[in-house]
């Protein structure tokens, strides 16, 4: 998911505003309201990006897909529920998030099998899979075809690509908030979906 120019706000979550402590952007990235540094996030059971941390010695806890979507998406039919269109959890840019119902987001997942183990198996099969760099300095996204190209795009020496490429696909895998080569990493598994179709039709 592409985002032409990241945008921080306000942080606002459960009709909250903590924007006198936090700030949050369209691409997923959380920031302290002051000093402007980006925050660590972590991955939760469920597999969704969240933060934790304390305001005045409170502990706080923000799922960043529903503090994007409540910051950026007006709810104007009050329904409950943050849905990832693509399916992919971690993928939190404005674009992709929608308010729905229970059933309207139990439905997507059904009708577009969009299962973790789904997920999985598409990463495991495919070494040639879709990777997507958001880089920190512009935040602008670019698609590379693999992690091999990624790692071309960077300019590290020829003897360097393939460990750097490693690199890449593990920080998609289990630190998409990682920033590595200048980037933050996912995998786009709408990329590696239609390869599939492709593949199961030819």
């Amino acid at each position: 998911m592409v985002v032409e120019m990241e945008e921080f706000r306000r942080l606002i979550y459960h009709g909250e505003d903590y924007g006198d402590y936090y700030e949050i952007s369209n691409a997923g990235k959380l920031r302290n309201a002051k000093e402007k540094d980006l925050k660590r996030l972590h991955m939760n059971a469920q597999g969704y990006l969240a933060y934790c941390g304390s305001i005045k010695g409170h502990k706080i806890l923000f799922k960043v897909h529903r503090a994007v979507a409540e910051t950026f998406i007006p709810n104007t039919q009050n329904k409950p529920q943050v849905n990832h269109i693509n399916g992919v959890k971690t993928d939190n840019y404005v674009e992709n998030l929608e308010w729905a119902t229970n059933q309207e987001n139990a439905v997507h997942a059904h009708n577009a099998n969009l299962t973790n183990e789904e997920s999985k198996r598409l990463i495991n099969k495919n070494r040639r899979i879709p990777v997507v760099g958001v880089y920190e300095a512009s935040g602008q996204s670019v698609r590379f075809e693999s992690a091999f190209a990624a790692a071309v795009s960077t300019g590290v020496e020829k003897g360097s690509i393939r460990g750097t490429a490693t690199k890449i696909r593990d920080c998609c895998k289990r630190c998409p908030d990682k920033v590595y080569k200048g980037a933050t990493w996912h995998f786009d598994l709408n990329g590696i979906k239609a390869q599939k179709k492709h593949n199961d039709n030819n």
